[in-house]
């Protein structure tokens, strides 16, 4: 092997190695943003899971409001049919 050989070997082992280091430095922050991202999705699923307990005490509140509207239209149209009862026992007195 001549010295024109070792030269072009070492130039190749020198890529080799910054090619090496800047794989690991890239590794080590793509590690770093997976990390974040895992928080933010965990973050995130809290957060979703919270809105998704609101969103279902809301619809509970809404179904009993439902409810009390339509014992309220009954109780009304009750009280509207016994009035009219009335009147026409007053109208015919």
């Amino acid at each position: 092997m001549d010295y024109q050989q070792i030269d072009i070997l070492e130039d190749k082992i020198n890529m080799a190695v910054e090619l090496i280091s800047r794989l690991k430095n890239e590794n080590r922050e793509l590690k770093k943003q997976n990390m974040e991202m895992k928080q933010l999705v965990e973050k995130n699923n809290e957060a979703l899971q919270k809105l998704q307990a609101d969103y279902d005490a809301l619809l509970a509140k809404q179904e009993e409001a439902n409810e009390y509207q339509a014992r309220e239209a009954k109780v009304k149209d009750k009280v509207e049919g016994m009035l009219n009862k009335l009147n026409a026992i007053q109208l015919s007195l």
